[in-house]
């Protein structure tokens, strides 16, 4: 059973939320509560966050393994096959709630999105893909020689902005040094997801999509390619960074709470 994996709260169409990494389902509540007057919200801990448990198969992580659990959820939910949902997804949630969408096109209503991580649709040469392999070689290094907390500061302050890390209070940057070790499977996965922008583009359900004025290059880069390729997409830019749902989470759920709705009628 996945009960803790999980929270659900409210009545109405279903609303699936999927949370950034080093994050988890507790990332949502605001949102959750704004739509909960008028929408079954659910929102889950992805594998190695919150609640969940670590990814078991090691070497055979992939963003399958994600969906499997969020199946699993829904499943336990008595989330019907018939029912379509709502899915809500940021950063490695959003590129997790593409893949899902993917493989259940027909359960999708809507699907909203803050800046999907999918950086399998980065293509040499781009200045995006050169960046962040260049990041993901630094934090490889400092996991190969243990050194967590250099890891940890260099994956925050890339998504945050210089001196982000060291800005939280101790209890904090441990609670996200522990969390390292998913951190580097959840890169592995996106960088090895087969799927293509073709792929995407045969969504036929209502998208948005926000993006940051403030990002990185590689997550701006992302964002630029699926609004020039999937069709029916509303795309927002706002000023704000990476980490806009929470940084700036009345701006964002302002929009994500008019598009649910709007696609809920």
């Amino acid at each position: 059973m996945s009960k803790g994996h999980y929270i659900q709260t409210g009545e109405g169409d279903v609303v699936l939320m999927l949370h950034s990494s080093m994050s988890s389902k507790s990332q949502w509540k605001g949102l959750m509560t704004q739509l909960s007057s008028t929408h079954h919200v659910i929102a889950i801990d992805l594998l190695g966050y919150g609640n969940a448990p670590f990814p078991s198969q090691g070497e055979g992580y992939s963003l399958k393994s994600e969906l499997a659990q969020i199946d699993q959820v829904l499943g336990e939910l008595d989330i019907l096959e018939e029912t379509t949902v709502h899915v809500i997804g940021h950063s490695f949630g959003g590129a997790t709630a593409l893949r899902w969408a993917y493989e259940h096109p027909l359960k999708v209503k809507s699907l909203h999105l803050f800046e999907p991580v999918a950086f399998h649709l980065l293509e040499a040469p781009c200045e995006g893909l050169s960046q962040i392999l260049g990041m993901i070689d630094g934090l490889y290094e400092d996991f190969k020689n243990g050194n967590k907390v250099r890891l940890c500061q260099a994956f925050i302050d890339y998504w945050s902005g210089q001196g982000a890390f060291d800005s939280f209070p101790p209890n904090v940057q441990q609670a996200m040094i522990a969390q390292v070790d998913k951190v580097i499977l959840d890169f592995e996965a996106l960088l090895k997801e087969p799927l293509s922008l073709n792929d995407y583009a045969s969504f036929s359900f209502p998208i948005s999509l926000i993006m940051g004025e403030r990002s990185p290059i590689s997550s701006q880069t992302i964002s630029h390619k699926l609004k020039d390729t999937l069709r029916h997409l509303t795309f927002y830019q706002l000023d704000c960074g990476h980490m806009g749902p929470i940084t700036h989470s009345d701006l964002v759920n302002e929009i994500w709470c008019n598009e649910v709705v709007k696609n809920s009628i």
